[in-house]
């Protein structure tokens, strides 16, 4: 697996996942039953990954926060029983040192319980109406899809300044932008 790779999430465990996975099925049937995304960041010790999550933890000022972005060991997916896991590989090559800068400025963002809870909903139930946050209010909290975004708009930002970043409306945070992304591939 190569820095950079993104992990879409399937998982029946508990009612959050399942909910999001039944809003996100009315969009696309394929690409909506991933209800978590997660980047591949490398092996060092083990294999590690960046993801926004609920679950404690402590943030990168040394506060206990209860969810947000964090650095996990990739093998909490292992258990084939609970997850399936798609893993979508870059279709370029990767700058690690641009990909790692752009991946620790999202490290411990705080996540975004309105949108996952209220907005995402709304958007869901209504099917044309985004009543959350615009795109200049998105880098202050997030929920999984966007911080998956946001790590490859802000590498894309630093490496090619100049060009369009591949997720524009990341403070919309869909599934299917992922999974359909251009610029990724579905590993085998």
């Amino acid at each position: 697996m190569n820095v950079g790779t993104i992990g879409l999430v399937h998982t029946e465990n508990g009612i959050l996942p399942r909910a999001v996975q039944k809003f996100q099925m009315k969009k696309d049937a394929k690409s909506g039953t991933y209800n978590h995304s997660f980047v591949y960041m490398g092996k060092w010790v083990r294999d590690v990954i960046i993801e926004a999550a609920i679950k404690e933890f402590e943030d990168n000022q040394g506060r206990m926060v209860n969810a947000g972005a964090y650095v996990n060991p990739l093998d909490i997916y292992s258990d084939y029983h609970k997850y399936k896991t798609l893993y979508l590989e870059p279709n370029f090559e990767v700058d690690e040192d641009v990909f790692m800068d752009a991946v620790f400025q999202w490290e411990g963002t705080p996540y975004d319980f309105k949108n996952l809870l209220g907005d995402q909903i709304l958007y869901y139930a209504l099917r044309w109406w985004w009543g959350g946050k615009n795109n200049g209010r998105n880098r202050k909290q997030m929920v999984c899809h966007e911080l998956t975004m946001n790590i490859w708009n802000t590498y894309w930002e630093n490496k090619y300044p100049m060009d369009l970043v591949p997720f524009p409306n990341a403070h919309m945070a869909q599934v299917s932008d992922i999974y359909y992304s251009p610029y990724f591939k579905i590993s085998e």
